[in-house]
């Protein structure tokens, strides 16, 4: 049997040393980011993930606004590693959002009936799509940060 999604799970690293320097053009990653999206398994086939690739000003907004949050809630005198973290992830070309569309989540029950009762949906089918995104970068590619919005 052929493990080579296993090793590409297991080799799999998040990187701190990002650039503004992507290895894809942007067509390349939005495609790699469809076919994700299009292909990642979701509970009753719902296709409730939802990607937002940020780049350029609005990455760079994005993560001001992050900075910003942060602040509020986390002391002064122990914000300088989270600062660094966000200067690394500003630093990228692009940071790609992964959420779930609360929408689609909430109708299931709806749609499946009592099934869903014995069956819980899962909450959080955009981390397989994240890892079905790194593993698309398998050649060791970098072109974003990727992060879960809760």
């Amino acid at each position: 049997m052929k493990h080579e999604f296993l090793d590409l799970i297991k080799q799999r690293r998040s990187r701190y040393d990002l650039t503004n320097q992507s290895t894809l053009p942007k067509d390349e990653i939005v495609q790699l980011l469809e076919q994700c999206v299009l292909h990642t398994p979701s509970p009753f086939n719902s296709q409730s993930t939802r990607v937002l690739l940020l780049c350029g000003a609005r990455q760079a907004q994005f993560w001001q606004l992050v900075k910003h949050e942060l602040q509020s809630i986390i002391s002064p005198e122990n914000f300088a590693p989270t600062e660094e973290k966000l200067r690394a992830f500003a630093a990228a070309h692009g940071t790609i959002l992964f959420f779930e569309d609360q929408r689609v989540v909430g109708a299931i029950p709806n749609v499946q009936g009592p099934f869903c009762v014995l069956v819980q949906p899962s909450q959080r089918p955009d981390a397989v799509c994240g890892v079905d995104v790194s593993g698309g970068k398998r050649d060791g590619g970098q072109f974003a940060t990727l992060q879960p919005a809760y």
